[in-house]
């Protein structure tokens, strides 16, 4: 006899995994305006501030409660009059710390790096899962099935289905997810960098050594795409950036038939330099989905990787699986010597297209790209970057 799971059935197991994982659970209606343990003002905060100012002066055991408030309202408000902006940067609060400044006990005025998470020790954070968690924001109330917060900082929430109901797929988990973008958008956020640090790594060595042969070798890069997908995930790898890599974030949004050309400048220094490096690319987007289409996507978003600057070719995932469903993740890797002057750029172009039927709403995207290379080769890629990303620019133009 088969046994089906109702939507409450995995909620519960959900929770007991996050529990025995080391989250706190707690339901929407404890923490709610008036509840039992309220945590909350109102049912338009998504933030918990108490939560996140216990966080805030935890980690910074140094800085006065004044410089702490501060902190609490630039994360509480971040800047940026469009969405994607002010997730990037909240993003860059979370992973550089808030700066602050307040007055010392001399009269002074300093300043200083708020943290905001414990990289470097997670237990030494707060984790807590939300379930039924009620949000009114423009208007419109959702109740979202289980939130994740840390240090009081709403960064994940989960959508679930009743596998009982003949409508429960996951174009309508989809759906329902698409729902809340457009009707509570501040807890939406990009997902770029969640795949931007993955890689094959030590698994994909192994697998060639074993796996590949001469029968299968125009086939494999396929085969173990759908073994490892992108590979694991290194957040370090994005956390920050080094003397010898370089990360940065870019994005807007594409209607159909635009392109926007995204510029990322090289470093002088690498010119004539043999050794190896790397280029990877994430472009990630949030589509309108037609349920009565088999592709089921309303907008395609990709780009060509620029290979001739660097002379680097295309690595691990194989190239079509990667410009499937709504992410697009590049890894090119070459050790040739590469002449270019200083000044030049590489283009990357986000393009939009309609592919289940008509596109009438403009698609927020998000680009993630990183440069690295050997040590060995001497060059400080991240300053001279540095100095010359101000001088980059995007275009928005017609699809040719």
């Amino acid at each position: 006899m088969s046994q089906c799971f109702s939507e409450s059935t995995i909620e519960q197991a959900s929770l007991a995994w996050l529990e025995s994982a080391g989250w706190q659970v707690h339901s929407g209606a404890e923490l709610a305006p008036g509840g039992p343990a309220a945590e909350r003002d109102d049912y338009g905060q998504v933030v918990l501030p108490q939560r996140l100012r216990d966080g805030l002066a935890r980690l910074n055991p140094a800085l006065p409660a004044d410089a702490l408030e501060d902190a609490l309202r630039k994360l509480t408000r971040p800047e940026g009059a469009e969405l994607i902006v002010r997730n990037r940067a909240l993003h860059r609060l979370l992973v550089d710390g808030v700066t602050v400044e307040y007055r010392a006990a001399d009269g002074a005025i300093r300043g200083a790096q708020a943290r905001v998470i414990d990289f470097d020790h997670p237990a030494g954070n707060d984790w807590l899962a939300v379930n039924q968690f009620s949000v009114v924001e423009n208007k419109h109330a959702r109740r979202l099935d289980v939130v994740l917060f840390v240090n009081g900082l709403p960064l994940a929430f989960v959508e679930l289905q009743n596998a009982a109901a003949e409508n429960a797929t996951i174009w309508s988990a989809f759906q329902e997810l698409q729902t809340c973008r457009a009707e509570v958008p501040v807890l939406s956020a990009p997902k770029a960098l969640l795949v931007h640090s993955a890689s094959w790594g030590d698994a994909g060595e192994v697998l060639d050594q074993i796996l590949r042969t001469g029968q299968n070798s125009r086939q494999f890069k396929e085969y173990v795409t759908r073994l490892l997908g992108y590979g694991g995930v290194e957040p370090e790898r994005v956390r920050e950036c080094t003397q010898h890599r370089v990360t940065a974030l870019g994005g807007g949004y594409l209607q159909a038939e635009q392109a926007q050309v995204h510029r990322f400048p090289l470093p002088p220094g690498l010119s004539g330099q043999r050794g190896w490096r790397r280029l990877t690319i994430t472009l990630a987007w949030l589509t309108p989905i037609n349920t009565a289409h088999q592709s089921w996507r309303r907008a395609d978003l990709w780009f060509t990787p620029p290979t001739d600057p660097l002379h680097i070719k295309r690595q691990q995932a194989e190239w079509r699986a990667v410009q499937r469903g709504t992410v697009q993740h590049e890894v090119l890797e070459g050790d040739q010597a590469a002449a270019f002057v200083d000044g030049h750029n590489l283009e990357i172009r986000v393009s939009c297209r309609p592919d289940a039927g008509t596109l009438e709403d403009a698609v927020p995207y998000a680009l993630a790209t990183t440069l690295e290379v050997a040590e060995e080769i001497g060059v400080d890629i991240y300053a001279e970057i540095r100095e010359r990303v101000a001088a980059t620019q995007v275009s928005v133009t017609p699809q040719a």
